[in-house]
């Protein structure tokens, strides 16, 4: 592609020198500096086809989609690091409230408990095929709740 560019170069311009305001400009060293890029591109490019990485049958696709596998992995930020922080030491305090909540939790007074056990027979009758084992256990916890409390 060197030699190309060499011989196109001048002959692109030509035509529009009287136009444009080009000059004809012999100093080839911007060019030069390309052709080197290009030669270095390509020389790596033989590298990688020859260490068996781009095979013939490898798409442009394929090449694509194996990059958008690709894991990347970034530094979090001092904003997120402190929000980070701060988010754990409020689940630190919830989880210390938690420890103690049923310490602090009165105790439910009796009509209270009564009334839940009412609650859930009521519930259960409405229900369909609940054996009677349910409702014989339902008022044990009655009778007990009555004699110890």
């Amino acid at each position: 592609m060197g030699s190309w560019w060499s011989s196109s170069k001048v002959r692109a311009l030509e035509p529009q020198e009287s136009r444009g305001g080009f000059s004809n400009q012999t100093d080839d060293s911007d060019f030069d500096d390309e052709d080197a890029i290009l030669a270095d591109s390509q020389e790596k490019w033989k590298t990688v086809e020859g260490n068996g990485r781009i095979t013939d049958d490898v798409t442009l696709s394929d090449i694509l989609e194996a990059d958008a596998e690709l894991l990347t992995a970034s530094y979090p930020t001092d904003e997120e690091i402190s929000k980070s922080l701060m988010d754990n030491n409020k689940s630190q305090e919830n989880d210390s409230y938690s420890e103690y909540e049923d310490v602090l939790q009165p105790k439910p007074h009796r009509t209270e408990m009564l009334q839940s056990f009412e609650t859930i027979k009521r519930g259960f009758q409405m229900e369909e095929s609940v054996p009677d084992s349910v409702f014989s256990s339902l008022i044990k916890c009655e009778n007990f709740m009555f004699k110890n409390m």
